[in-house]
């Protein structure tokens, strides 16, 4: 997949999170559904999943994983959230190779703080990575 890297899309719950993010390279997509919004974007898009909720998260994961529409999927949390859901997304019907198209927790492994700015730092070097492999 080729991923160029001023492609970027935001799917927002709230519009003013993002106000400041006023750049021609960024979309921004409010989205009363982000799950419904991400399983139609691009199909080879990255997503990276930090909401504020597991909920929302899963249902996220599943749309995305139910469509086979996307290029890499990264999710925050722990190993304890992954195995909750890699349970039940399965009971949903995914199987496990899908599951595991779902990287939790995303990030650099090397860079274990859990300061926001560290996390953010993290998870941009694991997109530089995916970027220079599909590249």
């Amino acid at each position: 997949h080729a991923h160029k890297a001023e492609e970027f899309y935001y799917i927002l719950s709230g519009e003013a999170v993002f106000r400041r993010a006023d750049h021609p390279d960024i979309t921004l997509v409010p989205a009363r559904d982000m799950a419904v919004i991400a399983k139609n974007a691009p199909k080879d898009a990255y997503h990276i999943i930090v909401t504020y909720s597991h909920q929302i998260d899963e249902a996220i994961c599943h749309a995305l994983l139910s469509s086979a529409q996307y290029g890499r999927i990264g999710l925050i949390g722990s190993q304890t959230k992954k195995a909750r859901f890699a349970k039940r997304l399965a009971e949903a019907g995914h199987n496990a190779d899908q599951i595991a198209d779902i990287i939790c927790p995303i990030g650099l492994k090397e860079i274990t703080s859990k300061d926001p700015a560290y996390v953010a730092l993290s998870i941009a070097g694991q997109l530089a990575m995916w970027q220079e492999a599909d590249s």
